[in-house]
């Protein structure tokens, strides 16, 4: 039963996007401008993601290269993740993992795309449930310098072959 059912969760993820590690809601007590989408929204509420993603797929590219997509949101990045095979990303709002895709979609940047163009991207895909173990209980965190903190905490964690960037980011954090 346990096969069938890895099987079927595995058969259900887009191409690239191999599972959900870690969630983890925040809330900012100083609100953040999302600059990974066209209308660049103010966020004080937010989710980190731990994503196990396929390395060929996740590979930072010159040009044109695939947006990580958490429903019609384009994901915020925070480091290359491909060679240890997990990125580290945030997104607004608190996305239902039960009923919201995860995937990759050929966007351009992802900060010129509309809200309109990432409906249409996640309309062309299906949630696969398969986060809830990965929740963790929410932070309430300053301000952007601690969400980096977090975030590179994750890195050092999940993908240590991006140790400069978690550095870069502890340093940032005063940690």
């Amino acid at each position: 039963m346990f096969i069938v059912s890895f099987i079927a969760a595995a058969a259900a993820m887009t191409p690239g996007v191999l599972g959900v590690e870690h969630v983890q809601p925040f809330s900012l007590e100083e609100p953040i401008t999302y600059h990974w989408r066209h209308d660049a929204p103010s966020m004080t509420d937010g989710t980190i993601l731990v994503v196990r993603v396929d390395s060929t797929v996740a590979r930072p590219q010159q040009a044109d290269g695939p947006t990580l997509f958490v429903g019609n949101t384009p994901a915020a990045v925070t480091h290359p993740g491909y060679l240890d095979g997990h990125l580290v990303v945030f997104v607004p709002g608190r996305p239902n993992l039960d009923l919201t895709p995860i995937f990759w979609a050929q966007s351009g940047l992802p900060e010129q795309t509309t809200a309109a163009d990432g409906a249409a991207f996640a309309s062309q895909h299906s949630a696969s449930p398969q986060a809830a173990s990965a929740a963790q209980p929410p932070l309430a965190l300053r301000d952007e310098r601690r969400l980096y903190g977090v975030i590179a905490d994750l890195i050092l964690r999940y993908a240590p072959s991006d140790t400069d960037f978690a550095r870069g980011y502890q340093r940032s954090a005063g940690q």
